[in-house]
């Protein structure tokens, strides 16, 4: 589909491919870096237009490249930089793309927040977004504010609830069919739990081989970044 819109010279197709499901077809196979120049010549042509639906999907895709790679600085320090661009952009208003960045945004803080000295910021950002997904009506956002609340039980140094809060949440996400959100909170519950989490995060991996992931811990970094303590 893709080549098709080159071939065509239909820009909006092409970023649209690229951006977000297109990067991690790449991501699925392990090449960042091919994610990355695909992004650079899709959005090229959509430099200097404000900030669109495509420089959202196109930012997101970014920082799930950089969290991908482990780079959790590089990630959270991108999406906070643009985020008061995303927030004029109006574009928050809409329920879906609002769910999904509260907790990208939540998730990369309370990351970073595991591997470098923080005053307190990138934490009251991870809680602020639980506290606002956990106000949406729609069950998905419910359970990725359940993510959240799992990554700051887990700051805190409570690895029970963390694994606990990561099991209901792997549930609600497995009922609502959203495969490598669910593959990766269950991901996260097996390396919570020790041994006796391994058939769990064995399940993850095989979850994620059936969607041609190639690297399953470099996938659950995407989709739920951090528990490295």
């Amino acid at each position: 589909l893709l080549r098709e819109a080159r071939q065509r010279g239909d820009l909006l197709a092409e970023a649209s491919l690229t951006n977000l499901s297109g990067t991690l077809m790449w991501l699925a196979r392990d090449r960042p870096e091919e994610a990355r120049k695909a992004l650079a010549t899709a959005m090229q042509p959509w430099a200097g237009l404000g900030f669109r639906t495509q420089h959202f999907t196109s930012l997101a895709s970014h920082v799930q490249i950089e969290l991908y790679g482990g780079d959790v600085a590089a990630a959270c320090h991108l999406l906070e930089s643009q985020w008061p661009q995303l927030q004029r952009s109006m574009l928050l208003h809409i329920e879906n793309i609002r769910m999904f960045m509260l907790h990208l945004r939540g998730s990369c803080a309370a990351a970073l927040a595991e591997t470098e000295l923080d005053d307190g910021r990138y934490r009251r950002i991870a809680a602020r977004c639980a506290r606002k997904l956990s106000k949406e009506k729609a069950p998905w956002g419910e359970a990725l504010g359940q993510l959240l609340q799992a990554a700051l039980a887990n700051l805190q140094g409570n690895r029970e609830r963390a694994a606990a809060l990561l099991g209901v949440a792997a549930s609600h996400l497995e009922e609502l069919g959203t495969g490598l959100y669910a593959a990766a909170a269950r991901y996260r519950q097996g390396e919570l739990l020790g041994g006796a989490g391994a058939g769990l995060t064995a399940k993850a991996e095989a979850a994620m081989a059936a969607n041609q992931v190639r690297d399953p811990a470099a996938m659950a970094n995407v989709y739920v970044p951090g528990f490295s303590t």
